[in-house]
């Protein structure tokens, strides 16, 4: 067991970060990143979260020996090069790590072998051979870690043709993961959630801005410019959004949710740098914050055939938006999405008993033509 010393003697606390930004005092735990509370370090308050955080130290399990680099023309050899590339670090980080999966299956079994051998029989072979009951997607995400990877190696001139494109694509199954939330879905959460909360605030934030959970863990008050848009840079997809905040709302938005996200952040105690933080005050990771949400829903009793997602969200402002008669650039602007198709899947989702009312006033019917 790997332990430190916890300096809990006379003196100062190791192990710890300190510093003041913008006349607020943060202090972090080194090795997990995990904040420290807002109070005086001799408070037993303050103490119980240092050593909560030293306990994870602890338990953590021992780092693993680094593996011998793999041998030159292998498999492994061509994926080691790939996450190397810029091509593989311009993806998304939550692209990286699901093709990352899929390829430590693949080269677990398959790492030693010969690139400029593999054929596209091999690599439909090696979706043939996945677990009985994976699902199409995953079958699909398997054939696009064979082609990402191939792709590179042909362009490095690492293999003489890219088979991976000659192999059969899974069709994708339909997926429902991503429901839309109801009246009465928004309505339980809230009434599970008090305002204070930061779960409520996570549910405000993203019913008004729309955005992916992965972009939600970083916006703050300091992406908020001084004619009141918020601006931030899409981690998926590297794309520039503007949304108005501390300024007049279209007649699309969300006004409820603006108000009340509005509320929730004047009942929180302290200035942080980000609005969803944990219980200490420190930002979420994405990983950390999906699964945090997820259990939040669960508590409110969002589960079974109710359950709903932070994406869902997502789905839900957008459409909301195509109901209250956004155009298709408004949604795409708002969502950060580059083409009209990839607005569809709102504009689809949205009440087609609203939109197609013609004799209601205010209401006009879309049609949604693909591009």
């Amino acid at each position: 067991m790997r332990r430190r010393k916890q300096g809990m003697g006379t003196g100062k606390l190791k192990g710890l970060r300190r510093f003041t930004q913008d006349g607020v005092r943060y202090v972090y735990h080194r090795a997990t990143g995990i904040r420290m509370p807002d109070l005086p370090e001799n408070d037993n308050r303050f103490l119980k979260a240092y050593l909560e955080a030293e306990q994870q130290i602890e338990t953590a399990p021992a780092p693993r020996k680094r593996s011998a680099a793999p041998k030159a023309g292998t498999l492994s050899y061509g994926w080691r090069k790939f996450i190397l590339s810029d091509d593989f670090k311009d993806l998304s980080e939550g692209y990286r790590v699901r093709l990352q999966a899929h390829a430590d299956e693949i080269l677990a079994t398959g790492g030693r072998v010969p690139m400029r051998g593999i054929r596209s029989e091999h690599i439909e072979k090696d979706l043939a051979d996945m677990p009985p009951g994976t699902t199409r997607n995953s079958k699909r995400m398997r054939m696009k870690t064979w082609r990402a990877l191939f792709a590179y190696l042909k362009n490095e001139k690492m293999i003489e043709k890219n088979y991976a494109l000659l192999a059969e694509l899974p069709r994708a199954g339909k997926s429902d993961k991503h429901k839309l939330w109801t009246k009465e879905h928004v309505a339980r959460f809230r009434q599970h959630w008090p305002l204070h909360t930061t779960q409520r605030v996570t549910l405000e934030l993203l019913l008004f801005f729309g955005c992916r959970l992965s972009d939600a863990v970083r916006l703050g008050p300091g992406m908020v410019d001084r004619d009141g848009w918020l601006r931030f840079t899409q981690k998926k997809t590297k794309g520039e959004v503007e949304i108005p905040f501390d300024r007049p709302l279209p007649s699309f938005a969300d006004r409820e949710a603006h108000d009340l996200f509005r509320r929730a952040l004047a009942l929180r105690q302290g200035k942080h740098m980000t609005w969803i933080v944990t219980a200490y005050g420190a930002a979420r990771s994405e990983k950390a914050a999906s699964s945090w949400f997820s259990e939040a829903c669960r508590a409110a009793g969002l589960k079974g055939i109710d359950r709903r997602t932070a994406h869902g969200l997502r789905v839900t402002c957008l459409s909301r938006m195509a109901e209250r008669d956004a155009t298709p650039h408004q949604i795409g602007a708002w969502g950060g999405h580059e083409s009209l198709k990839e607005i569809e899947a709102y504009t689809k989702s949205a009440n087609k008993r609203r939109i197609l009312s013609a004799n209601e006033p205010n209401t006009q019917i879309v049609q949604v033509v693909k591009s």
